[in-house]
C-alpha cells in the first residue's frame, strides 16, 4: 500500500534539483537528479534508520540519519523509491518525492502483528564423552612421556 504525504510547508529547499544539463543542447532536462527528504512519524518526530531504495537500481539505497533525513545522488527522475520503517513502505515516483514523509501510526502497527525471533538452539553438552575423550588423552601422554623417559635411560651400545 502506498500512501503521499503532505509536503513539509516550512522547508526552503526543493528536494529534488529541476537542473538543466549545460553542455545538452537545447538546455534538455537531465534525467538524473539528488534526491533528499525527511522520514517523520505522525506528530512529527524523526524517524532514524528508516530506508530507501531505488525500485530500479537496488544499488542505490541509504538509511535516514538520526533527524531523519535521507538523501541519494544522481537517481534517474522516471524511477520510484521505496522508503520502508518497520515494516511498513511507502513507494513514490522519484520526481513526485515530498519534502517530508510521514509514517502514521496505523501504518506502522498494522505491519506488525507477527514477530519472528531466530535464536541459537541451547547446544546439550555431552559431559560423559568429554571426560572420557579427557582420560584417554592423559592415558596417551603419560605413556608417550614414560616411553621417552625410559630411552632416554639406557646406554648407547655402539
Amino acid at each position: 500500500m502506498s500512501f503521499i504525504t503532505d509536503v513539509n510547508p516550512y522547508a526552503k529547499t526543493i528536494q529534488v534539483s529541476r537542473d538543466t544539463d549545460p553542455n545538452a543542447t537545447g538546455g534538455i532536462v537531465n534525467p538524473f537528479t539528488n534526491v533528499s527528504t525527511v522520514i517523520v512519524d505522525q506528530d512529527n518526530l524523526p524517524l532514524p534508520n528508516a530506508t530507501i531504495i531505488v525500485v530500479e537500481d537496488h544499488s542505490k539505497h541509504s538509511t535516514s540519519n538520526d533527524n531523519g533525513q535521507v538523501s541519494l545522488e544522481q537517481v534517474d527522475r522516471n524511477h520510484s523509491v521505496q522508503i520502508n520503517f518497520a515494516g511498513a513502505e511507502i513507494i513514490l515516483k522519484v520526481s513526485e518525492l515530498p519534502a517530508q514523509v510521514v509514517f502514521t501510526d496505523e501504518m506502522l502497527t498494522h505491519q506488525l502483528d507477527t514477530v519472528y525471533i531466530n535464536g541459537k538452539p541451547k547446544s546439550k553438552t555431552n559431559w560423559f564423552a568429554i571426560s572420557v575423550i579427557g582420560v584417554c588423552l592423559t592415558g596417551v601422554v603419560y605413556t608417550v612421556a614414560k616411553a621417552m623417559n625410559e630411552e632416554k635411560a639406557q646406554p648407547i651400545h655402539l
